[in-house]
């Protein structure tokens, strides 16, 4: 099962898929794009990767398939 989360103040999307233990995240840079990320739960590690997206609408669509 899947829960989405959203930080209005910092503008932040999060996806935790409970069953799987993984939580994908959606944080905006600096720059005005943003930036996706995969965390293990379980182990409490995020994933040595990144993906920068221009746009809030494909790095969120992006972060949901990561842990549908």
């Amino acid at each position: 099962m899947t829960h989405e989360t959203y930080d209005a103040e910092t503008g932040d999307v999060s996806f935790l898929n409970t069953k799987d233990g993984l939580l994908s995240s959606v944080t905006m840079r600096e720059d005005g794009r943003f930036a996706v990320t995969l965390t293990d739960v379980d182990a409490a590690e995020t994933l040595p990767t990144v993906r920068v997206f221009p746009e809030l609408e494909r790095a969120t669509t992006y972060a949901h398939s990561l842990v549908a």
